[in-house]
């Protein structure tokens, strides 16, 4: 296999830099908040190693084995809850960069440039850890319920929090040196990928390699501003909370700002493939669909070649003259043998083809559309997982108990954000006022106090570090931070929970 590639290409406007595209410019050992006093190890293997210690036994990650991926409150742990989806990404994800790393060796495109084989063989394992860590972390911020609990955050910060900061802070009354309006609009655009970031930097503060950080920032822009590209800002990738941050990384990166790191592209591809896969899966597991339901709509897609779809009816009558103790497990494990037996290898192609561009990260498309739009080989291959991802979306996720469980999530989200507003109303003085506060606000005070300490720190720390650089004190900026400390709390919530929080407040039980 010959790639058109040219992989001694330089950055755009690097030419007199001397800057030449190879990934060890790009993995770096350098820590977010880095101590000064800690000793910096500058040994890859070691670095990326403490990342993988530190990610995985992150409680953040342990929270997402009772969080949703379709089914909200499932009882059943056969069905996939955000880990057992992350992990199944971090292992797909895995596939795609050995894959990548074998062709382009292959084809004799240098992706580290070292002559020592030790440290080569470093820089190999630490691309494809990477990306396993990217994708293990990819939905860690998304908040319970879903897009549900998503989109409960967002229609409770647009409808509330104009009428809170008014009548907190009266436009005429106070003088902002932030922009106001900008923090409205960063609330008003919570977003999963950007919580993210807040929980691996400022909650969790994991102290991970500026590489590991950059590699799941998956969108490009932060929550308070526009849109500007059709896919890789598309959402927002970060709040004014992580700003500084995430500017930090890509000046360490030399990264031009809205570019995507490099690897965030394997990551999403791993995504794409696996969630796909998961939602069929689960929805035949739970009998919302038989087999059958899924090769009549196949049979009636125009673009699904015929000698794909008789491939797949095969592996459905194979099951049923085997007698398989579980005909459906048996189907699926075919057909995802199949997609990344297929898929895998073009991906990967594809990535080394469109190396200058996902190397610069201005490449504004998912790596999956790049390569389905250019492999004519494989092609119905991808039209395949289309289908697939339509099926579930027309067949699915209209089923009434995941659209009866998906409201009633809503709910909680939501009441749980009227519960907790009265928090936001009390005057400064009296909120950093531990004496008046319990006085004053009896119930506002209980309210806080339920708050996790570590989100309270958090929420101390922003803004007191705002206020050291500064030398002022800005009310907008409390109130936003004193906001972002109530999403913190929710978001960061298993289903269980918040419904066990919901009920607990409102007296159900």
């Amino acid at each position: 296999m010959i790639l058109q590639v040219n992989p001694q290409a330089q950055l755009s406007g690097s030419e007199e830099k001397g800057i030449v595209m190879y990934y060890e410019r790009k993995i770096k050992t350098t820590r977010v908040f880095q101590n000064e006093e800690q000793k910096k190890n500058d040994r890859i293997e070691i670095s990326i190693e403490s990342d993988r210690g530190r990610i995985l036994n992150c409680s953040a990650i342990r929270r997402l084995q009772q969080r949703t991926q379709v089914f909200p409150l499932e009882e059943d742990a056969a069905i996939r809850s955000r880990l057992t989806h992350s992990l199944e990404v971090q292992q797909t994800g895995r596939y795609i960069a050995r894959e990548i790393l074998k062709q382009a060796t292959q084809n004799d495109i240098v992706l580290f440039k070292t002559d020592d084989p030790n440290e080569l063989q470093n820089y190999r394992d630490a691309f494809i850890s990477l990306v396993e860590m990217a994708c293990l972390l990819h939905d860690i911020g998304n908040p319970p319920f879903g897009h549900f609990g998503e989109k409960a955050i967002q229609d409770w910060a647009n409808e509330n929090l104009d009428k809170i900061f008014e009548e907190s802070i009266p436009n005429k009354s106070s003088v902002s040196f932030v922009d106001r309006n900008m923090l409205l609009i960063d609330l008003k655009n919570f977003d999963g990928n950007a919580q993210g970031i807040r929980l691996v930097t400022s909650l969790q503060q994991l102290n991970l390699t500026y590489s590991q950080i950059a590699s799941f920032l998956k969108y490009t822009r932060g929550a308070f501003e526009e849109r500007k590209r059709e896919k890789i800002d598309k959402k927002p990738g970060f709040f004014f909370s992580e700003k500084e941050v995430v500017e930090k990384i890509y000046d360490e990166l030399n990264t031009d700002l809205y570019h995507r790191f490099p690897l965030v592209y394997i990551m999403e591809a791993a995504d794409d493939i696996c969630y796909s896969i998961a939602d069929l899966d689960d929805a035949l597991d739970k009998g919302i669909v038989k087999i059958v339901d899924f090769l009549d709509y196949l049979d009636g897609q125009e673009q699904i070649s015929k000698t794909i779809l008789e491939e797949i009816k095969k592996d459905d009558q194979r099951s049923k003259e085997q007698q398989h103790n579980n005909p459906n497990a048996y189907f699926m494990i075919q057909l995802r043998v199949k997609l990344q037996k297929k898929l895998v290898p073009e991906i990967a192609k594809h990535y080394l083809i469109n190396y200058d561009e996902i190397f610069a990260g201005n490449l504004d498309c998912a790596l999956i559309d790049a390569s389905k739009k250019n492999s004519a080989e494989k092609r119905e291959w991808f039209d395949l997982l289309e289908s697939m991802q339509n099926f579930a979306r027309e067949q699915i996720f209209t089923n009434k108990k995941i659209c009866e469980m998906e409201l009633k999530g809503y709910k909680i989200i939501y009441s749980l954000l009227e519960i907790f507003k009265p928090v936001l109303k009390v005057p400064l003085d009296v909120f950093e006022d531990d004496k008046k506060f319990r006085k004053q606000y009896p119930l506002q005070y209980r309210l806080y106090n339920r708050l996790p300490k570590k989100y309270q720190i958090a929420y101390k720390n922003a803004k007191n570090d705002y206020k050291n650089r500064e030398n002022r004190f800005d009310e907008c900026l409390e109130l936003y931070y004193r906001t972002r400390l109530i999403f913190d709390y929710i978001s960061g919530m298993t289903d269980n929970f918040a419904l066990k929080e919901y009920q607990s407040l409102t007296g159900i039980q």
